[in-house]
């Protein structure tokens, strides 16, 4: 029996690919070599139970969804422990550079008096990211601090129209490739909701 955290890159974003959650459930509860569905929101977020390998989990996923939505770009596949040593790195960096200001509980941090929130970006299947390491990188809305555990470490301003995807996944697709020459695309959550789908695994 395996467990993967699924990650579907671009549902719900805005008004693209929209899915409703009960669709999304329902498709993928058609699938029977998913044993068992859990989820965090309504945007691809889920841990699996399957007897399947993770290539084979991400087409089946994939699949499922696509009959409803054809233009999902893919989607990222990781074991839970993978998960939970990147979200341990986070929080380490985290805490050492701004101490106080940083908090545990919800990986929410204060920059002069504004909210920002943790995350992880992760490469689609079958990408990887490159063995390089990544320096401390700062645009308007995101901040970036290498990357640990097949996971790029991140944090995104909290705002209105401030998004994941551009604020967060696009900048860090950039300094990859600057730094090493490779293409990589990104799907990012907030660490919350990594760590949310981490508890269905315990």
């Amino acid at each position: 029996m395996n467990i993967f955290i699924i990650l579907v890159c671009g549902i719900n974003i805005r008004a693209h690919n929209r899915i409703a959650l009960s669709d999304q459930l329902r498709l993928l509860r058609t699938c029977p070599q998913l044993m068992s569905i859990n989820h965090v929101g309504d945007k691809g977020s889920y841990l699996v139970t399957t007897k399947y390998d993770a290539p084979r989990t991400v087409e089946t996923v994939l699949c499922a969804l696509s009959k409803q939505c054809s233009t999902i770009s893919g989607a990222a596949v990781c074991q839970p422990s993978e998960i939970q040593s990147a979200l341990e790195a986070l929080t380490e960096t985290l805490s050492n550079r701004y101490a106080r200001y940083f908090s545990k509980d919800d990986f929410g941090l204060k920059i002069e008096g504004e909210q920002w929130r943790a995350g992880l970006a992760v490469p689609l299947y079958p990408m990887k990211l490159p063995q390089v390491a990544l320096p401390f990188h700062k645009t308007k809305n995101a901040l970036i601090f290498g990357a640990a555990d097949g996971a790029v470490l991140v944090v995104k301003r909290e705002a209105r129209n401030v998004h994941w995807g551009t604020s967060v996944t696009d900048p860090s697709e950039r300094q990859i490739k600057r730094i090493s020459n490779c293409s990589v695309t990104l799907t990012s959550r907030s660490a919350n909701i990594m760590n949310d789908l981490l508890t269905y695994s315990r």
